[in-house]
């Protein structure tokens, strides 16, 4: 076997992540095999597809896509490990987090940097066709030296795929999720990942989130419905361009966000 496993990192819907090390290189890699309930050919085909799409981005603000792998009976990929600390942790809703509570010029300015990388990952995915599908904390890994990186490619589909896997799983997380793919609309394009940015921004700056409710129901509801509370309502000195921003990109119509990440 040409890689050897040294610790599992996370497992979610599709497989699970493990960190490996190759055999002819000594190089760390993440190796992510594929859960058995979706690996029937129909099933295959698709993330297979989102690979291959994926793997043609190169981008420092994204993995990297090594390979497929197939050994025996265990299917998925290899991608660029990233020895990283979750976004997330940067996004807790506890009041008592000094990092969000701190709102002074240079951790202002720390989370506008972070969230303009995420911008620059999803141009680079846009602009092959990609739509992520599934941007939350957790798809957001950032280096020791600060470097930001989207992950979690298993969850990509080319433009005008379906929200809908073929077992009927919802694709996304929703809590990130646009008003649009909440409403499993097919004409989901780029603009719904910017909706997702918003939340996250929005999540980064103030330590909660703008859409609330007590099940999905009415969390999809709340996306497509419930008007935003201002960022500035909870964080006063704010300033109100960046404020701007957050909004715009919140819009419940898509027409109404910015078009672009590269906006």
């Amino acid at each position: 076997m040409t890689y050897e496993f040294i610790s599992k990192i996370a497992s979610g819907t599709f497989g699970t992540v493990y960190k490996v090390k190759k055999s002819t290189n000594g190089d760390f890699y993440a190796l992510k095999l594929i859960h058995e309930n979706y690996k029937n050919p129909k099933e295959l085909k698709r993330i297979k597809r989102g690979f291959e799409s994926a793997q043609k981005v190169s981008h420092p603000n994204c993995v990297k896509m090594i390979e497929w792998f197939e050994d025996k009976n265990e299917i998925g990929f290899v991608m660029e490990f990233v020895d990283s600390v979750e976004t997330q942790k940067l996004a807790s809703s506890k009041k008592n987090n000094s990092v969000l509570e701190t709102q002074n010029l240079a951790s202002l300015k720390d989370k506008i940097t972070k969230i303009i990388q995420i911008a620059n990952g999803l141009e680079a995915l846009h602009s092959q066709g990609i739509v992520h599908r599934d941007l939350k904390p957790a798809n957001i890994l950032e280096t020791k030296d600060g470097q930001i990186k989207i992950t979690d490619f298993d969850l990509i589909k080319i433009d005008n795929a379906s929200t809908m896997t073929a077992s009927g799983d919802f694709l996304g997380t929703l809590k990130y999720s646009s008003p649009e793919q909440c409403n499993n609309s097919t004409q989901i394009d780029s603009r719904s990942d910017l909706y997702s940015l918003g939340i996250i921004f929005y999540e980064l700056l103030t330590g909660v989130c703008p859409i609330n409710g007590e099940s999905l129901g009415e969390i999809a509801l709340a996306h497509l419905r419930s008007p935003i509370i201002s960022p500035r309502q909870i964080i006063p000195d704010l300033p109100p361009k960046i404020e701007k921003v957050v909004l715009r990109l919140l819009e419940k119509n898509p027409k109404d966000r910015f078009q672009s990440a590269s906006e």
